[in-house]
């Protein structure tokens, strides 16, 4: 805590500006979890930062006016309304989530899949860890969970930003249901491009856990984000416009780090336990016949 603060004070003082951008925020998270890997996590995967930063990106390219089909598809992945099950335990699975909507009238475009896009994202990155245990040098499934990494790595951050966690998303829910779009949300989804990294690394990042229960574990982690809802609307007339480059206030500084610093532990855990994981994993029999040895 002593560094962090020493790191605010010259950061403040210096006034630097800084990168503000929506996919510079995902970059910079990736780049954070990464660093916090134990070594017996791969060293071809905790070296191949750049690729697995730029995959982060990826998702938000899925939501596009010309591909229609995934981008109906994609909306929900990445958003959760923790009031949508106050005081229950999160569905285990998708079907169990969505036959939960389908019974308590809760439109599923509204409430949003995020932690079970997280979930399988995380066990895909099981699977290609799973086949380079068994083929540790075989580039073509390293390449693989590289890419199964990057994605999952979008999920993950949006996780550890509040307004991704609430129907309060972008301004409070209004009586009929509405969002009032008041501009909060894309203000909050810029910060994490502009903090500057001197604040992100002034104290090391928090060990990173391996899930022993996914749907358990992401469900802690959804509601300490959605904690900061609040904080975020305190703080709503200090945010910086998406454009302003840089962070001047004390408090929106300090909100903004401890949601990269979230965002970052959440992501670098999912590795480690898409990691940890993958020992245990069977794989078929008829997989080693299939493909040609390198």
């Amino acid at each position: 805590m002593r560094r962090f603060l020493t790191a605010l004070l010259v950061v403040l003082t210096l006034a630097c500006p800084s990168a503000g951008w929506h996919s510079e925020g995902h970059l910079v998270i990736t780049r954070l979890a990464l660093t916090s890997l134990p070594e017996d996590v791969p060293a071809f995967f905790r070296e191949a930062t750049q690729a697995i930063a730029e995959g982060s990106v990826d998702p938000d390219l899925f939501k596009n006016r010309g591909i229609p089909h995934l981008t109906s598809a994609e909306a929900p992945e990445h958003y959760f309304h923790v009031e949508a099950l106050p005081g229950l335990a999160l569905p285990a699975t998708r079907s169990e989530w969505l036959a939960y909507c389908q019974e308590h009238g809760i439109e599923v475009r509204d409430a949003g899949m995020l932690p079970y896009a997280i979930m399988e994202h995380t066990e895909r990155l099981t699977i290609a860890f799973a086949e380079h245990r068994r083929r540790p040098d075989a580039e073509t499934v390293r390449q693989r969970a590289i890419v199964y990494a990057g994605l999952l790595a979008h999920y993950t951050a949006d996780l550890g930003m509040p307004l991704h966690c609430t129907e309060h998303y972008n301004g409070r829910k209004q009586p009929a249901g509405r969002s009032p779009r008041s501009g909060i949300h894309a203000r909050v989804d810029a910060l994490a491009g502009k903090v500057p990294g001197a604040l992100l690394t002034a104290d090391p990042l928090e060990a990173p856990f391996a899930a022993q229960n996914l749907p358990l574990a992401l469900l802690r982690e959804l509601r300490l984000s959605h904690r900061r809802v609040d904080w975020a609307y305190k703080l709503e007339a200090k945010f910086p416009g998406v454009g302003d480059r840089a962070l001047d206030d004390p408090e929106v500084v300090r909100f903004s780090v401890d949601c990269v610093r979230h965002s970052a532990h959440v992501t670098a855990s999912m590795y480690l336990t898409a990691w940890r994981n993958s020992e245990t994993i069977r794989l078929p029999r008829w997989l080693e016949g299939s493909i040609p040895s390198q």
